[in-house]
């Protein structure tokens, strides 16, 4: 009956210490993973909004019309066509 008794103590310890063990090496990862995603979508809310104010500064000072601005930054047509129209709202 001791021998049984111990089994279970043991069983039920290795349990609860793997669990707990899980919990941290589980918070941790999810830190890492949350750290990593923040400073990509970082950069590509920077990338994008560098973009944006080149697109911006090329309507205004320049003849370029949108479709060449699109084709020399290699950005989409639409997106530089929105952006003349929130300057043209702005003004």
């Amino acid at each position: 009956k001791g021998l049984e008794e111990g089994r279970q103590e043991g069983r039920q310890e290795g349990r609860q210490e793997g669990r707990q063990e899980g919990r941290q090496e589980g918070r941790q990862e999810g830190r890492q993973e949350g750290r990593q995603e923040g400073r990509q979508e970082g950069r590509q809310e920077g990338r994008q909004e560098g973009r944006q104010e080149a697109i911006e500064k090329l309507l205004i000072r320049t003849h370029l019309s949108p479709s060449e601005i699109a084709t020399t930054l290699d950005v989409n047509l639409d997106w530089v066509l929105e952006i003349q129209k929130n300057l043209k709202n702005i003004s």
